[in-house]
């Protein structure tokens, strides 16, 4: 799976590759799946994310997806782009359910340190899933030269569908990334691509009364 990284002052981010990007020819029903703005705590406003490294979360030559998704649809949003917090989201439809645990990226050697091109050092370390979830991981990367830049990465698979979610914020805050998860996983499934009322992230959104605006 492959990320995007993107210096935004003195912030340093790590976005899911593709984040910002226009959707292109996502089909209607992955596009309809992803977060609005309405749909985030707060006021956020549309954010674009920069070029993409050469180098996955522990600092490794990138190498393409096998096999990739046949679709894919992305997002991102920020409430300062500056100093965050920011959120990106990208969904994918695979062939099959097999296909879709490569976002997992169970190949990844963590906790590991490693220094991006520009000389940042990095630490990555494996959080534990979104609470109920089989297939799924939280990877948390942080900065070894600031206190103030934490990176969540995270994947849920359902069926041969994959979301995934970026949140970069200035402090820790697993607990917002755990409610955009599940506000996220409102929207997909109630756009009908995923994450069906039986869904632990499902169940989870309707436990925090999300509602997802039509």
């Amino acid at each position: 799976m492959s990320w995007r990284a993107v210096r935004v002052g003195a912030f340093v981010v790590v976005l899911l590759a593709c984040v910002g990007c226009g959707t292109g020819g996502a089909t209607p029903s992955l596009s309809a799946g992803l977060l609005r703005a309405a749909d985030l705590p707060g006021e956020w406003t549309s954010f674009t994310s920069g070029p993409r490294p050469k180098s996955d979360l522990c600092g490794e030559a990138l190498a393409e997806s096998e096999p990739p998704p046949v679709d894919s649809a992305s997002t991102a949003w920020a409430v300062d782009p500056d100093n965050g917090p920011i959120v990106g989201e990208r969904i994918e439809r695979f062939a099959d359910p097999g296909a879709a645990l490569s976002v997992l990226d169970e190949q990844l050697v963590v906790p590991c340190d490693f220094e991006s091109a520009d000389g940042s050092g990095w630490h990555t370390e494996r959080l534990s899933p979104p609470a109920g979830v089989d297939s799924g991981r939280v990877f948390l990367v942080t900065s070894r030269d600031r206190p103030d830049s934490f990176n969540y990465q995270a994947a849920v698979i359902d069926g041969s569908v994959a979301m995934l979610v970026s949140l970069n914020s200035r402090t820790e805050n697993r607990d917002l990334l755990d409610e955009i998860l599940a506000t996220a996983a409102a929207r997909v499934s109630d756009a009908g691509v995923a994450f069906g009322s039986a869904h632990a992230l499902s169940r989870a959104a309707e436990r925090l009364g999300l509602r997802i605006l039509s």
